[in-house]
Order: C-alpha cells, then structure tokens, then sequence
C-alpha cells in the first residue's frame, strides 16, 4: 500500500507545481476571482464526489445516491489527482488565454 501511496503522491506533485504556479501567476497579474471560484466549484463538483465514490466500500458511504467503488486510501489519492489535475489545467488555460490582460487595478 505505501508503495502505490508513493507513485500516486509523485504523479499528485508533478500536477500540483502546475495547479501553484499557475495560480500564483494569476494572482500576481490581478486575477484572484475566477481562479477561487475554479478552486470552489471543481472542490464540490469533482473532488468531494469522485473522493466519496473511489474511496468508500459498497454501502459505507454518506450518501447512499452515489456509487462506492471501495479503493480505500488510493482511491482518494487518485480523486486527488484528478481535482488537481482540472485545476491546473483550467488555470493553465486561463493564463495561456491571456485574459487577466484586461482586468484593470485599482
């Protein structure tokens, strides 16, 4: 188990420099909103229920509605890493689209 805790926490590190610098960058450029709401939004929609359905066993989880795959520990690493991974993209892409140009300071 710790040794696919491990491979799973290096793929998570390689994504979450993506997630951290774009977001900083955006921050740094005046452009706070729209990446907290990106980090809101993508934490309840994708993290919270993809969290609950990879890590909880078959009739475990809190809400009955949603599928339980039952992967434990991996599971919610791996839930981890997908939140992490639209995050950094999303950001990415908010920087690459040059957007945060036209926000005016002040």
């Amino acid at each position: 188990l710790a040794l696919t805790l491990l491979w799973i926490g290096a793929c998570y590190q390689l994504f979450d420099g993506l997630n951290f610098s774009s977001g900083a960058a955006l921050r740094g450029a005046g452009d706070a909103t729209l990446p907290s709401a990106l980090v809101l939004a993508l934490a309840v929609g994708l993290l919270l229920p993809l969290t609950h359905v990879l890590t909880f066993a078959p009739g475990q989880g809190w809400i009955d509605a949603l599928p339980a795959l039952g992967y434990g520990a991996p599971g919610g690493w791996v839930a981890l890493i997908a939140y992490v991974v639209a995050l950094g993209l999303a950001l990415f892409a908010r920087w690459h689209s040059g957007a945060w140009r036209r926000i005016r300071l002040g």
